[in-house]
């Protein structure tokens, strides 16, 4: 299933750039240059970013929708992958008031044990509130045991970083797209292209990887 997320996300990669050339096709001659041509680099964050988000979302999900056919049990699974497969079971007890509460702990707890394949919830996707930086990712990986980096190479988390900044600063208003545009090139956008590509491409990898290995049993 993750080949088929690989393919869309592919595809979505493409569209973006496609919309590179279109910006560097109607790059200007002149000294002058328009606000509208500055604009659309600004904009090109934005797009670059929705695939990106979209690689992300969609390898977790169907990562956990795989695992929820694959008849892993609480008992074989890894510790912290209880954070997702207690997910029902934990809102319960923290929206539990003190009388049950401690009835509730208890019940959770003696279940660890079960041999009953998993129900998971595959629209679950953990955050630790910062949004699809490389923190991010790295809660993503820790929540399903993954010992492999998040990105391939190390300088690629402050291009992930960067990435999110300047999607926000123009999807929320903090700044014009223009702003931003104007603070990169052609082949600066381009290098930036690039490098996320290879991001989307190792995550995919990675949790593909992961599945085939099983390396969710503890």
């Amino acid at each position: 299933m993750l080949s088929v997320v690989a393919n869309t996300s592919t595809k979505r990669l493409i569209e973006v750039r496609d919309y590179l050339h279109l910006i560097q096709s109607v790059q200007p001659v002149v000294p002058v240059l328009r606000s509208d041509w500055i604009a659309a680099k600004g904009l090109f964050f934005v797009h670059l970013y929705s695939a990106y988000e979209f690689t992300v979302t969609t390898a977790f999900r169907t990562t956990l929708q795989v695992l929820g056919r694959s008849g892993l049990t609480l008992a074989t699974c890894h510790p912290a992958f209880l954070s997702v497969a207690l997910d029902a079971e934990l809102r319960s007890v923290g929206q539990s008031g003190n009388k049950r509460c401690w009835e509730k702990r208890r019940v959770l707890f003696q279940g660890i044990k079960s041999n009953t394949p998993l129900q998971l919830n595959d629209s679950l996707l953990p955050t630790d509130g910062s949004h699809f930086r490389t923190k991010h990712l790295k809660c993503l990986w820790d929540t399903l045991c993954i010992n492999a980096p998040v990105v391939p190479r190390p300088p690629l988390m402050g291009r992930i970083d960067e990435l999110v900044e300047n999607r926000n600063a123009v999807a929320h208003g903090r700044e014009s797209a223009a702003t931003v545009g104007g603070r990169y090139s052609v082949l600066d956008l381009q290098k930036r292209y690039d490098d996320v590509h290879e991001v989307c491409i190792h995550l995919v990898q990675v949790l593909a990887k992961y599945l085939k290995d099983r390396q969710y049993v503890a």
